[in-house]
C-alpha cells in the first residue's frame, strides 16, 4: 500500500473514532432530564390618586383653594385624607409611614405637632401596630384612609401656607415585602 491510501485509512479511522464519542475525549457519557421547580413570591402594590385629598380644618371640609386661603392661628388643626389602595398578598410586607420635610425651610416643623393616622375599615385588609412607631406589618388587599394631622402652634402667612401645602403632598408612603414582619405592638 502506498503511502498516501494508508494516511487516508488513518484519517478515516480517526473521524469515526471522534465521531462516535461525539467529539469528547470522555470514556463515558451519561446525561439525565431534571423537572423544574414551581414557586411563587408575594405580591406587593399600592396606589393613590395624586393630588386627590380630602382637606379639613378644625374638622370641617374645604377644598385645596379655601385650606390655601385660610389664614391659621394658633390651636387650628388641619388635616389631609387620601384614600390608599393596597395589595399585599404572600409573604409579609411592612407599610412606613412618611415624616414631612420642609426643606427651605427649617423652622417650620417646629410650629406644628404632626399625627399620623391610618383608617381600615376593610374586612380583607389587616394593618397591624409595630414596636417602631412609623412602621405597619400590612396583609391582604383593600383600602385604607392615610391621614395626616398638623396642629399648628403659630402661624398666620397664607403664603407660607401654601408652600407648605405643595411640600405635604409631595411625601410617600412605602410598602415593602420582607423576609419577616416586625414585632408586632399588642399593647
Amino acid at each position: 500500500m502506498n503511502k498516501l491510501a494508508k494516511g487516508s485509512i488513518a484519517a478515516a479511522a480517526a473521524v469515526v473514532l471522534l465521531g462516535g464519542g461525539m467529539g469528547s475525549m470522555a470514556y463515558w457519557n451519561a446525561s439525565v432530564w431534571l423537572p423544574g421547580a414551581n414557586f411563587s413570591t408575594g405580591e406587593v402594590s399600592m396606589s393613590a390618586a395624586p393630588n386627590d385629598y380630602t382637606y379639613y380644618v378644625n374638622g370641617d371640609r374645604v377644598t385645596s383653594e379655601e385650606l390655601a386661603a385660610t389664614a391659621l392661628v394658633p390651636g387650628d388643626v388641619v388635616d389631609l385624607d387620601v384614600e390608599v389602595t393596597v395589595r399585599a398578598i404572600g409573604a409579609p410586607a411592612v407599610l412606613t409611614l412618611p415624616t414631612p420635610e420642609f426643606s427651605g425651610n427649617a423652622g417650620l416643623a417646629s410650629t406644628f405637632d404632626y399625627t399620623p393616622q391610618i383608617r381600615n375599615d376593610e374586612p380583607d385588609l389587616e394593618i397591624r401596630n409595630t414596636v417602631v412607631g412609623n412602621k405597619f406589618n400590612v396583609s391582604g388587599e383593600g383600602q385604607f384612609i392615610f391621614r395626616r394631622t398638623f396642629t399648628w402652634a403659630s402661624w398666620k402667612d397664607t403664603q407660607m401656607l401654601a408652600n407648605v401645602q405643595s411640600e405635604l403632598l409631595m411625601s410617600n408612603l412605602v410598602l415593602d415585602q420582607v423576609t419577616e414582619p416586625l414585632e408586632e405592638d399588642n399593647s
